[in-house]
């Protein structure tokens, strides 16, 4: 970690750079009370990464975590919020690097140009204040808009503070009821909605101008535009309810079609889950199995439920029949009405190829984009000989 010329238009004449993650600076004595958030002016061409404060040691009490995804650059900054825990200790203060969160990669991973606190403190009553100091969307599919959250405006001081704009930027909207004047100790709400125009990560920032402040308040907005191209389920933590063997659950999104997942023989029902991390709208999956010839056609019945909370599931595709056939790709898919599920299962109740449900690939989708085909089963193939046999494709999956 060292120092180095930045070219931020926001100014800061150096930044911190090559910055590897358990890197950490530090400032001493620090008293952080009525610090309610801290702020980082960052910049990074990859997927990002986390800024720990913690207070009397670099692996001592946890206050806050700054999260944030790529900027586009080594010099394209942006700015990121850590919401900080309550403290009044006097004690250094550490700012501890990491890397995004499941991300063992080494190398440097963002630059820091500033930071700055938010919050009263305890010099100074007058200034209004925004709470939380960052407002996190998750997924919205393009063409829509997201129900809204709230940031409340604060006034503690003693008189009156005028509000001469509040604003957005990025793909959001807002609606407020501040009016221009903000009384004593009176607080006010804004209302941000997300409402994405195009795909991927979507950054914006939320901005109060007022009399208190030299610079306006502002409040880091972060969401992730998807449409019927983006595949939520890439990344997503894989669980099924039993798998057989070699054949986890985990092979069905690694991206490679000839592993899969196999649950129990002979125990149907059987189902595998995608938990995306965050509730997203989701309108199609499709469902591959390895295309080698090896692999009989077959169909599989399955229905397809989602979550918000991992226990209580609604349905989104009723159950049946799903044809794979290796002459077409052994691909399937199915579309249903767009809902936001943080959970999406796919529960298979018959399989006419192998006493088991089977997946190589489960991909989801955003929009109802893709066209399903359910099917009646067909006639089993059969192998060659007169006696039906159930056999192991070496390397190329199950297939009778």
């Amino acid at each position: 970690m060292q120092r180095e010329a930045t070219t931020d238009p926001a100014g800061g004449f150096q930044n911190i750079g090559f910055i590897e993650d358990g890197d950490y600076w530090a400032y001493t004595p620090v008293n952080l009370r009525n610090i309610t958030a801290a702020r980082f002016r960052v910049a990074s061409p990859g997927d990002g990464g986390r800024i720990e404060v913690r207070t009397g040691a670099p692996d001592g009490t946890l206050l806050g975590t700054a999260v944030f995804g790529g900027t586009g650059g080594w010099q394209t900054f942006a700015d990121v919020t850590a919401n900080l825990s309550a403290s009044t200790t006097t004690a250094p203060l550490y700012l501890v690097a990491k890397n995004p969160a499941g991300n063992t990669g080494q190398g440097s991973i963002f630059n820091v140009n500033w930071v700055d606190f938010l919050g009263q403190g305890v010099s100074d009553g007058s200034q209004l204040t925004v709470t939380p100091g960052s407002l996190a969307f998750g997924s919205a599919n393009t063409g829509t808009t997201t129900a809204a959250q709230t940031v409340t405006v604060s006034n503690p001081g003693t008189a009156a503070a005028s509000i001469s704009s509040i604003g957005v930027s990025g793909q959001y909207t807002q609606t407020n009821n501040c009016g221009t004047s903000l009384a004593a100790g009176a607080s006010c709400t804004v209302s941000v909605r997300f409402a994405p125009t195009s795909a991927g990560a979507q950054n914006g920032t939320l901005s109060v101008a007022n009399s208190t402040t030299a610079q306006p308040l502002t409040v880091s907005l972060t969401g992730t535009g998807t449409d019927g191209s983006t595949n939520l389920a890439i990344g997503a933590a894989m669980s099924a309810s039993s798998s057989n063997g070699g054949f986890p659950a985990s092979a069905a999104n690694d991206g490679n079609t000839s592993s899969y997942w196999e649950s129990n023989n002979n125990a149907f029902p059987q189902w595998l889950q995608a938990d995306l991390g965050s509730a997203k709208q989701v309108g199609s999956v499709t469902l591959k199995l390895p295309p080698s010839s090896a692999w009989g056609a077959r169909t599989q019945t399955l229905s397809i439920t989602g979550s918000t909370d991992g226990t209580n599931f609604s349905t989104l595709k009723a159950s049946a029949g799903y044809l794979f056939d290796p002459a077409t790709g052994n691909t399937a898919t199915a579309t249903f009405t767009a809902t936001s599920v943080r959970h999406l299962r796919v529960t298979i109740t018959a399989n006419t190829g192998w006493p088991a449900g089977q997946v190589s690939e489960l991909q989801i989708f955003g929009g109802a984009t893709r066209r399903a085909r359910p099917r009646c089963p067909p006639t089993p193939r059969r192998s060659p000989s007169a006696t039906r046999m159930w056999v192991r494709p070496a390397a190329a999956g199950r297939s009778p």
